[in-house]
């Protein structure tokens, strides 16, 4: 079973670059498909911080083609499945943690009517005064702990099983890069988007600080999940032999 591990420095210029043109014809396409600038947005950064990204992870490791390739689709299969639920459940745990509490709550999309991004949403009880931002920021705060927890764990050690690697690194890496830059952006490029948790923390914070809060997160969560690709490469230590592999403890 072939692996990645033959990969070298002037391959790399070739994959880039059939990354960014299949990027380019994307956008266009997208144009046609959906008119709506902030779906063609969300799509695009799904794309590059989302899917891009993990395929680089695997092919900066040692794992073999046909295991990574199916392990992506089930990290996939698992970030569409629970992006929503964990998004929304810490918007309902933010609101138990001011003292408030829920007064309507859908953790899940339907699914099952092709809702994948929108139909979970979480509605609270007002509060006054500062605290009264800090349920829009359930999510975002959930990104920053999570981003933190992630690069200690894949810092520790290496994952033998590549679509827990995988797993690990789109959940708590790239998803929290997906989330802080997705919301913070449509806050930035649409201003008062309806239910954008930015925009509510501007208008109970102040805008300065609603993007200080937008660009630190984000900050964070980039830096992080790059990272992660210098440091995690090259595993494991010696390619997979005959569908068994050995564990590796290097970078």
């Amino acid at each position: 079973m072939p692996s990645t591990a033959a990969l070298n420095a002037s391959t790399w210029p070739k994959i880039l670059g059939i990354c960014a043109f299949n990027l380019i014809v994307t956008w266009f396409l997208l144009g046609r498909i959906d008119p709506d600038p902030r779906h063609r947005m969300s799509t695009m950064q799904v794309l590059t911080l989302g899917l891009l990204p993990l395929v680089l992870f695997y092919l900066r490791n040692r794992w073999p083609v046909f295991r990574w390739s199916v392990a992506l689709l089930g990290i996939v299969a698992v970030t569409v499945l629970t992006y929503a639920f964990l998004h929304e459940a810490s918007h309902v745990l933010a609101v138990y943690a001011v003292g408030s509490r829920p007064v309507e709550v859908h953790l899940v999309p339907r699914f099952w009517a092709g809702e994948f991004t929108t139909g979970a949403s979480v509605s609270s009880e007002p509060l006054d005064g500062w605290l009264g931002a800090i349920p829009g920021l359930g999510p975002y705060i959930k990104d920053v702990l999570f981003v933190v927890a992630g690069v200690w764990m894949l810092r520790r050690g290496r994952i033998q099983n590549a679509f827990i690697a995988g797993l690990a690194y789109a959940t708590f890496c790239l998803v929290p890069l997906f989330d802080l830059v997705n919301n913070y952006s449509i806050y930035v490029f649409f201003g008062n988007a309806p239910g954008n948790d930015f925009y509510g923390t501007a208008l109970r914070w102040g805008a300065g600080w609603a993007h200080a809060v937008g660009l630190a997160g984000s900050a964070l969560a980039l830096v992080a999940s790059a990272w992660v690709q210098l440091f995690y490469a090259h595993h494991p230590a010696e390619p997979f032999a005959g569908g068994q592999g050995r564990r590796g403890h290097g970078a």
